[in-house]
């Protein structure tokens, strides 16, 4: 019910706004009479991820700077990481800092991810340091969700689908005032601690279940024979 409840929002929330203000038509849909329509090359700085060298085991031993691929990106929050590189590794990785946001561009197109430390990540990932003058780096998050059609339109057409850096760079997203996008990225991230919330909950039903399961059929746990 909550990830139904974000996916209606979003819609309205990107296509209305906050204000209910009269409407315009654009070449990403309709959007707010007031909002404008910029490219990421715009708002904010774009990386595209590569892989130290995996033939150097110091690179990769001890980790320390958590290494991101595209199954790491969920359209959340990121929290859990492919691999580790070791600080050696730390010049030969591309890092960002927290709030930046990863986008998949090779293979899955348009899975997005937002950090919440300094990450590295991979060639099949584009991340974008947002200019924080210009964008809040959560709406950005949520504003990216909302294009992945315009992001897999862009994809080459070969046997693996790619978006390359200079394409992506050309990706256009809504833009409304940074408090209005203030506002929207508040709603929609508590709406986002609700799904997690009721994710960890529906994994602690499951381990219990998997728990009773094998202490009742193993006969660890017995059941007096009740009559009914």
């Amino acid at each position: 019910q909550a990830k139904r409840l974000k996916k209606s929002l979003m819609q309205k929330l990107f296509t209305e706004g906050l204000y209910g203000e009269e409407q315009k038509e654009t070449e990403i849909g309709l959007i707010p009479k007031s909002w404008e329509v910029v490219r990421l090359e715009e708002i904010g700085k774009i990386i595209t991820g590569n892989t130290p060298s995996k033939r150097k085991k110091e690179y990769w031993e001890n980790g320390e700077i958590d290494f991101i691929k595209p199954p790491d990106l969920k359209n959340s929050y990121i929290t859990t990481f492919s691999e580790k590189i070791s600080l050696k590794a730390k010049d030969k990785a591309r890092i960002v800092p927290e709030k930046s946001i990863l986008v998949s561009c090779i293979g899955i197109i348009g899975r997005v991810g937002y950090t919440l430390k300094p990450v590295a990540f991979n060639q099949q990932i584009n991340a974008i340091i947002p200019f924080s003058d210009k964008i809040d780096s959560l709406f950005l998050f949520f504003a990216l969700q909302t294009q992945v059609k315009q992001i897999e339109s862009m994809k080459s057409a070969t046997t693996v689908p790619i978006v390359n850096k200079a394409k992506f760079s050309h990706v256009k997203i809504p833009l409304p005032s940074l408090e209005e996008q203030k506002q929207i990225a508040h709603i929609l991230s508590t709406i986002d601690r609700k799904i997690e919330v009721e994710q960890k909950r529906k994994q602690v039903l499951k381990e219990l279940f998997k728990t009773m399961l094998h202490k009742l059929m193993s006969g660890e746990i017995r059941l007096k024979v009740v009559e009914i």
